[in-house]
């Protein structure tokens, strides 16, 4: 084996790619401030924001050792023997295979690192999606050599990169925001994922069709005849490798991401009661403490109308907010916390009603009142926000009012 990786080290370029893999990783990584951290699911989707990079850098790199390996002198060896594929096979592996393990254990290293809890969609679908991310690699650095045997590779590397960017953008889900299946993965979230899980049944389907399509692309190759390449054979290869993806993209139904109906199980105090995601327990001290100084103000200052009984996080997928027993909820916590206006428009929030998710307008008074009990609840700690200058402080009366009618969805004046 060290045999081997000598000679692959000194005659390709592909064995080098992982070095190139470790930087992209890292700077992805630290965007941000990695929010990430503690959550599984948002973690290997965070990572798939470098994919796309380095499946370009993967196919234009295989594209040029694919290339010398056809170039007169060497193609008798590749193109005229038996066994002359797997010279293209070889070469397409030592670009993929260490760039895609360089990327599978940066993310274990962000696990560690972040001290990531059992996920709450359990650890089988966090290892398919990594192993669909390596998979992704994989089908690029098979382009990437498909192109290159048919080129020199003076263009070879261009050509490389500009179809693996261009089949990203097609079969990946980076120009859709994530709706329908994409045989080629996922293009990565900025956001906390609580609340959605991987669909397993495109998982399985994208890995399908990742190695299948792949390995027609690394096993055709072009024909030579009186010192030209002839591309022939592995047109009809490139062809069913396209009807496969076009094929796939556009019947295939559902979505990737679907949601779940898990509940926070992190719960803490009473009068209210806080609950959190297990995944956001470290980030959640700030939020918490503040929802805590809230109730006490509008307990002390007579608002007992904006006192709840529970406080519960909210998660991509759901809203466990509920007047009938004085449940309230705010959103998915972040590394950053949220600052008061925002905690407090959460809480009051009638996420049950469907005007607020539905096409109608929304009533201009509901905005009005939501200012109005925002600015009020916030002045009790000194807080100077003002949406537009025109909100006054509202009585414990006139919230009361407000939040019988919010109870039953009842957005406008009466």
């Amino acid at each position: 084996m060290r045999l081997r990786w000598a000679y692959a080290a000194r005659t390709l370029a592909g064995p080098w790619v992982a070095l190139a893999v470790i930087v992209l990783d890292v700077g992805v990584a630290l965007l941000r401030g990695a929010p990430y951290l503690g959550e599984a699911v948002f973690t290997v989707r965070w990572m798939a924001l470098a994919v796309w990079m380095i499946s370009a850098l993967v196919g234009a790199v295989a594209a040029v050792d694919s290339a010398h390996l056809a170039q007169p002198g060497r193609r008798h060896l590749s193109l005229a023997t038996a066994g002359g594929r797997r010279e293209f096979v070889w070469a397409a592996l030592w670009a993929e295979v260490p760039a895609a393990v360089v990327h599978l254990l940066a993310i274990l290293v962000l696990f560690g690192i972040g001290g990531a809890p059992h996920p709450f969609v359990g650890w089988f679908p966090v290892a398919l999606a990594m192993a669909a991310q390596a998979a992704s690699i994989m089908w690029f650095a098979a382009l990437g050599s498909f192109v290159g045997r048919l080129t020199q590779p003076v263009v070879a590397g261009l050509l490389g990169a500009a179809g693996a960017y261009a089949a990203s953008l097609i079969f990946t889900t980076v120009s859709s925001g994530g709706r329908g299946f994409h045989p080629l993965g996922d293009s990565g979230a900025t956001i906390s994922q609580v609340g959605l899980v991987w669909n397993t049944g495109f998982l399985w389907l994208q890995l399908t069709i990742t190695l299948l399509t792949a390995g027609l692309l690394l096993l055709s190759r072009p024909r030579a005849a009186h010192g030209w390449l002839l591309p022939s054979p592995a047109i009809v290869a490139a062809g069913f490798v396209v009807v496969i993806l076009l094929g796939a993209s556009m019947k295939v139904p559902g979505n990737q991401m679907v949601p779940t109906a898990e509940e926070p199980t992190h719960c803490a105090g009473t009068d209210p009661t806080i609950c959190v995601y297990g995944e956001h327990e470290r980030n959640a001290a700030p939020d918490i403490a503040t929802v805590r100084q809230l109730v006490n103000s509008a307990r002390e200052a007579g608002y007992d109308a904006l006192v709840p009984a529970q406080v519960v996080e909210a998660s991509r997928s759901r809203n466990p907010g509920d007047p009938d027993s004085r449940t309230t909820a705010f959103g998915p916590i972040e590394q950053d916390p949220d600052d008061v206006s925002i905690l407090i428009q959460e809480m009051l929030t009638p996420a049950w009603c469907p005007a607020l998710s539905g096409n109608d307008a929304i009533p201009d008074h509901y905005w009005t009142d939501m200012e109005n009990i925002v600015y009020t609840w916030s002045g009790q700690l000194g807080d100077a926000t003002i949406f537009t200058g025109d909100e006054h402080t509202l009585s414990p009366e006139d919230i009361s009012e407000i939040l019988n009618r919010w109870a039953a969805c009842d957005l406008g004046a009466t």
